[in-house]
């Protein structure tokens, strides 16, 4: 039984503690203040956008192997997310991520400040536009972190993420969340093309090999793979994740976090391990570090 998780992602005043390895995603829809979050170390909110087309269509299609879904999917607007995070008149028991998109400067100057005044966020995640290009990226990240002190992760875009690692490793980030869900295509019941986020725990493996390539940076990574199991879980956190992030698993298995917890618990115990930096060693076999013999 690990005692002690201990997670951190630190900003240069501020760190965001977990305690558990799991974070619920901003498209974690069943989670909300249900008994399920109480298995998570953070929450994340939807993701925050400026407008939010209260008539677009949402859609969730079922794959052979995931999900599709829209964008706009359970997205809000700042008006409501301000209404629900910005005051702690029913205090949560877990940190909460605020999921944003700022597209240039100013907005991203905007959302670091107003954020800095909501009681209840502990830390800020940034999706990044499709389009944006790593120089952008830069200037929106630095234009966060010198107008907050709250802790600041980034998602990894799907698409080239070596070369975005290359410029987001040598940034003032707490964390990367690796990474995002590629766009997939299909068409619903009226035989119409959908096109959205497709989430698959079929993509696993791929999701392992990046963060593996990631770990290099020496930025601590959340990995947001679409795991639906304890041995997905095993699996990302070997390959050099130090929490994992659930969402698609969660529309069809509310209580997945709670399962995987404990089956994180039973798998330390049979490595002997007491807590969560010891049983990380263990899944990756590393030696503890030697202690300082100097003097």
């Amino acid at each position: 039984m690990i005692q002690d998780w201990h997670i951190s992602f630190a900003s240069a005043k501020y760190s965001l503690e977990l305690d558990s390895p799991l974070v619920a995603g901003p498209n974690a829809l069943p989670v909300k203040d249900s008994q399920a979050a109480e298995s998570f170390g953070a929450i994340c909110t939807p993701l925050i956008r400026n407008t939010v087309q209260s008539d677009a269509a949402r859609f969730l299609l079922p794959t052979v192997a995931g999900y599709l879904v829209n964008e706009e999917h359970g997205s809000i607007s700042w008006q409501t997310a301000r209404k629900l995070y910005s005051h702690a008149e029913q205090p949560r028991r877990k940190p909460i991520l605020a999921t944003v998109t700022p597209s240039d400067r100013i907005s991203a100057v905007r959302a670091a400040q107003d954020l800095s005044g909501w009681e209840q966020t502990a830390g800020i995640l940034l999706h990044l536009y499709c389009s944006a290009n790593p120089h952008e990226t830069a200037d929106i990240i630095q234009a966060i972190v010198s107008n907050t002190e709250l802790p600041l992760l980034v998602r990894l875009p799907f698409e080239q993420p070596d070369i975005w690692l290359a410029t987001l490793c040598s940034l003032p980030i707490a964390g990367l969340v690796v990474a995002a869900p590629p766009n997939g295509r299909l068409r619903n019941k009226e035989g119409a093309w959908e096109e959205g986020d497709l989430h698959s725990p079929a993509l696993v493996a791929h999701y392992a090999g990046i963060i593996a390539r990631a770990v290099g940076c020496g930025i601590p990574l959340i990995a947001r793979a679409d795991a639906s199991s304890i041995g997905d879980v095993l699996t990302l956190v070997a390959a050099g994740a130090e929490a994992v992030m659930l969402e698609g698993a969660l529309w069809t298995q509310p209580n997945l976090a709670e399962r995987i917890l404990s089956g994180l618990h039973a798998a330390a115990a049979r490595a002997g391990a007491g807590n969560w930096q010891e049983f990380t060693r263990y899944l990756r076999r590393e030696q503890p570090d030697a202690p300082d013999q100097s003097g």
